[in-house]
């Protein structure tokens, strides 16, 4: 597959994650399908961006880790898109992974989560603390993996994420329309 491909599912990725996540922490009521629709989206696109981009599914599987490890899976929304992913990826299949890859980026998604927590708890501060609240460990990263292998598909996927889940939070910040979407009356 092609890097444009690429740059549009991690797009997609990040916007669907960011539209759970949005489900999950902060409507209250929504939509008896809204919920396991975008859980489904987002476990099918994560399941096709692990199958297909095999040079960035260590980046992916470790995000995935990540938020496991740190319970960020806490949610229906979230099971939904764990189910389904596991679904896609029993259809799709896993390629190769390559675990000093998926090693480096497993930390940088642990540290990125609780940087991000403790940012958020005021228990660190200062430019560490605007460091974590920007989320920018996976970034960093993500640029100094694809500058050691010369393979700048991890830092492209990682941008585009970020993009898209910055967009989808853009976009529930300006308009409550979003939330009308995803609300029942």
């Amino acid at each position: 597959m092609g890097v444009i491909t690429l740059i549009v599912v991690s797009f997609l990725i990040g916007f669907f994650s960011r539209s759970a996540d949005m489900i999950a922490d902060e409507i209250k009521k929504p939509r008896i399908l809204a919920g396991p629709v975008i859980g489904a989206i987002y476990g099918s696109l994560l399941a096709f961006g692990i199958s297909y981009f095999g040079d960035v599914s260590s980046m992916i599987i470790a995000v995935l880790v990540g938020v496991i490890i740190t319970r960020k899976i806490d949610h229906r929304v979230h099971y939904v898109g764990m189910v389904v992913l596991i679904i896609m990826l029993s259809l799709f299949g896993i390629p190769e992974i390559n675990l000093p890859i998926l090693a480096v980026f497993l930390f940088a998604g642990i540290a990125d989560e609780m940087g991000s927590d403790l940012s958020d708890e005021k228990k660190i501060k200062g430019k560490i603390s605007k460091f974590f609240s920007a989320r920018l460990t996976m970034d960093v990263t993500a640029f100094a993996i694809s500058a050691f292998t010369g393979n700048w598909a991890f830092l492209a996927a990682m941008i585009a994420a970020d993009l898209g889940y910055t967009h989808m939070f853009m976009c529930s910040k300006v308009s409550s329309s979003i939330e009308k979407i995803f609300t029942s009356k």
